[in-house]
């Protein structure tokens, strides 16, 4: 049978034909094994922020965000949306981003989705996702329709705006399609949606608001909340001694100027710099890094850091490598 997508979700529940099991356009409306009913419980708890509410209760009820097989890789899509976190708790609080919790459904007779990929951007022009910053790939997931929760390895955030994107891994043949559920209700921007490969023709192969990919999108949001916890500081450790003991030597070597410019000339700026492969900090996969003008190299966000940024830990600071921080400038005459 060929696979060809639905201009929209059917909307009855009537017996199986043989259009049912082609793929449609990732849009569910009442035609889905669960109806919205899920709502933060105990299991499900509210976290560092929350859109767990307000669910979409008339057609569209969700949009599709799905990693298909190979065979149906043009047909790979995204949702995503945005979320804002305040100023952390100061010294000796940190707080710790380690999971989300998003409402969603399966197409009928679909699912289980196999594994979930969670992905963060820093918000970009036109409030739209920008750049991706942590992606946390094929990881297991709790509940079953209409809550799902995804936990990842923690790590933190300071205060601003990211944007959040929830993808199931599951293939379509046999086990149909994933919907994230609606938000009737509009947070911050609207959700965004993107098709990379056009399977679904709709010419959002970028990020774009969802509702300006597919007309019918007409509820604003996703339902989902962002997890994670407060901590203090790590208990100093005992000294103990070691298993082996290296003999060091000092000696005078010259330093090699690099060669590539990567056009940071700037006082107190940072430029993007995209790894030519993914490269795991603290068990994050990240695929890029802001180069900070004082000498760090920032993993999330991209403020410019100036100064020593001591005391360290600084709560502002996410993650980062900090070789030589100072105030310093990289647009004098010889640089």
């Amino acid at each position: 049978m060929c696979v060809i997508p639905f201009a929209l979700a059917q909307r009855t529940t009537g017996k199986q034909s043989a259009v049912e099991s082609a793929l449609q356009l990732p849009i569910t409306s009442s035609y889905s094994d669960r109806a919205a009913s899920g709502l933060p419980t105990a299991e499900f708890p509210t976290g560092l922020y929350d859109q767990y509410n307000n669910p979409a209760t008339e057609p569209p009820l969700g949009i599709g965000s799905q990693e298909f097989e190979p065979a149906m890789a043009a047909f790979n899509d995204q949702a995503a949306d945005d979320f804002v976190l305040g100023d952390p708790p100061p010294p000796p609080l940190y707080r710790y981003i380690d999971g989300v919790a998003v409402m969603g459904e399966y197409s009928a007779g679909g699912g289980p989705a196999s594994s979930f990929n969670v992905y963060f951007y820093a918000n970009g022009a036109g409030n739209l996702p920008g750049a991706q910053f942590a992606a946390f790939l094929n990881r297991p997931y709790s509940g079953t329709p209409p809550n799902f929760m995804i936990y990842f390895t923690p790590f933190s955030l300071p205060a601003g705006t990211y944007w959040v994107s929830v993808q199931a891994v599951q293939d379509f043949n046999p086990n149909g399609q994933w919907f994230w559920h609606n938000r009737t209700v509009q947070s911050n921007a609207g959700a965004a949606w993107q098709n990379p490969g056009d399977g679904y023709g709709t010419g959002c192969i970028t990020w774009n608001r969802k509702n300006a990919c597919m007309p019918d999108q007409v509820w604003p949001d996703q339902v989902f909340s962002i997890l994670g916890f407060i901590e203090g500081p790590t208990p100093t450790a005992t000294a103990t001694p070691t298993c082996c003991q290296y003999a060091t030597t000092t000696g005078t070597e010259s330093i090699l100027p690099g060669s590539t410019d990567i056009g940071n000339h700037c006082d107190n700026c940072t430029t993007l710099l995209i790894f030519p492969f993914p490269v795991q900090f603290y068990n994050v996969n990240f695929t890029q890094v802001y180069v900070n003008s004082n000498g760090s190299l920032l993993f999330t966000g991209n403020q410019a850091y100036s100064g020593t940024s001591c005391p360290l830990p600084d709560p502002n600071l996410g993650a980062a490598i900090l070789p030589y921080q100072d105030d310093l400038r990289t647009d004098g005459p010889k640089l």
